[in-house]
């Protein structure tokens, strides 16, 4: 579908109850009409302010399970009702959902383009962590955490061919809470 937009329609501010915006006059097809929306203004953006910063494309409550590949271990985690199952270990939801959060709430503070990441040799070295999440609905999704670099942690998430550059304190954030989830006690199922 193609939209055209047009000059700003002059007039009084925006009624009571209608959206935000600026109302243009807009063609779509054949048809031209007054329009009120914010497209003129988000497309003035620079093209820099379109690009998502969040690590993961995933909610917490998405993730159905999730294998965390360190340079030693596999952990396996999944989803068990309203706990967890760490490998065949029922374990409580909350170090698991802190992790997730910790994970999927990471936000870049830079994106490398590949030419930036090759010249500061970003996400090149071995992974430090990958974590493989899945989700009925979105399907797979790999995010690849890299030794740190002057510049950042550098990160990698399937299908983007930018490099994030994390804080050393979001990768510490994740590593304890990683930590707190292989620490973290059985769960006794209550007897009926």
């Amino acid at each position: 579908m193609r939209i055209e937009l047009g000059s700003p329609v002059t007039g009084g501010a925006v009624p009571e109850g209608q959206t935000a915006g600026e109302l243009t006059y807009a063609r779509i097809g054949d048809a031209l009409f007054e329009a009120r929306t914010r497209l003129a203004e988000s497309a003035r953006r620079e093209p820099a302010a379109w690009r998502a910063i969040q690590l993961s494309s995933f909610e917490v409550f998405q993730v159905e399970s999730a294998t965390v590949q360190d340079d030693k271990t596999t952990l396996k985690l999944t989803r068990a009702g309203t706990d967890w199952k760490r490998g065949d270990t029922t374990v409580s939801f909350l170090p698991v959902s802190d992790l997730l959060f910790a994970v999927t709430g990471a936000k870049a503070s830079r994106l490398l383009t590949p030419q930036e990441a090759q010249a500061l040799h970003a996400g090149q070295a071995k992974p430090l962590l990958t974590f493989t999440l899945h989700s009925k609905d979105q399907g797979d999704e790999t995010l690849t955490l890299y030794p740190e670099i002057k510049d950042g942690v550098p990160a990698r998430a399937s299908g983007r061919e930018t490099v994030l550059l994390l804080s050393a304190d979001t990768l510490k954030q994740i590593q304890g809470k990683l930590q707190d989830v292989r620490e973290a006690k059985a769960v006794v199922a209550a007897k009926k």
